[in-house]
């Protein structure tokens, strides 16, 4: 093996040995770093679950004061995701069905009831 070789090896190993070019960080240095690395993490998943569960909620009073205020739209919405014998995979399908429909015709008139659901809704989750 030529010198140059052989440094190039010695070089190599040294860096598998020890990653840390400048010396390894201390135990202490190292499960600080961890701690905070931890502590960082549980505040993004509270965060997460914080902001996501506000958004359910505010979906759910829209929900509800949809059926309350606004039952035939609401009813729309049921009966294209929940009735019993809704199918939700084929919810797509059925709302452009109901679009491509004679306008003024009844599955017509549910399609527009739906995208006006929809954008009370929206309203309703905005913050």
């Amino acid at each position: 093996m030529s010198g140059e070789n052989r440094r190039l090896g010695a070089e190599s190993t040294q860096l598998l040995t020890n990653p840390y070019p400048t010396g390894a960080p201390d135990y202490e240095e190292e499960r600080d770093l961890n701690r905070v690395l931890d502590e960082l993490a549980k505040e993004s998943v509270v965060f997460w679950l914080h902001t996501r569960s506000e958004a359910g909620d505010r979906l759910h009073r829209g929900l509800e004061r949809l059926r309350k205020n606004h039952y035939h739209l609401w009813a729309v919405r049921h009966e294209l995701y929940l009735a019993e014998d809704a199918d939700p995979s084929n919810a797509t399908a059925k709302l452009e069905a109901w679009r491509q429909a004679p306008e003024g015709s009844q599955e017509w008139r549910k399609a527009h009831q739906h995208d006006e659901a929809i954008e009370i809704l929206l309203v309703a989750t905005k913050r």
